[in-house]
C-alpha cells in the first residue's frame, strides 16, 4: 500500500507512464502514423499467428539498430526500433 504525503492511500502501484520521455513517445507515434499510411492501420496485428512475420519484425528492428550504431541518421532509426519493439510486445501478448 502506498501512503502519500497528503495521507492519501493507493492500494496498487500503477505503471510509471510519467517516466517515459514525451519526445520519444511522440517520435514513436509519428513513425506509427507513417506506417499506418503505408501499410494500413494496425497492419502488424494481422501477423499474430505468423512466425515468419514475427521474425521479419525482429530483423527490421535489428537492422535499424545496426544502422543507428553505424552512425546513419538518414531515418529515425530509434523511433523505428521503438515501434518494432512495441509490435513484438503486442504480437507476444496476442499469443497468450
Amino acid at each position: 500500500m502506498a501512503i502519500f504525503e497528503s495521507g492519501a492511500r493507493s492500494t496498487e502501484q500503477k505503471p510509471r507512464y510519467d517516466l517515459i520521455p514525451p519526445r520519444a513517445l511522440e517520435r514513436e507515434a509519428v513513425r506509427m502514423a507513417e506506417g499506418a499510411v503505408a501499410h494500413g492501420e494496425n497492419n502488424y496485428r494481422k501477423g499474430k499467428n505468423d512466425p515468419a512475420f514475427v521474425t521479419d519484425r525482429l530483423n527490421h528492428l535489428i537492422e535499424h539498430a545496426l544502422k543507428y550504431a553505424d552512425g546513419d541518421r538518414s531515418d529515425d532509426h530509434l523511433a523505428a526500433i521503438r515501434c518494432g519493439a512495441g509490435m513484438l510486445i503486442w504480437l507476444e501478448e496476442a499469443q497468450r
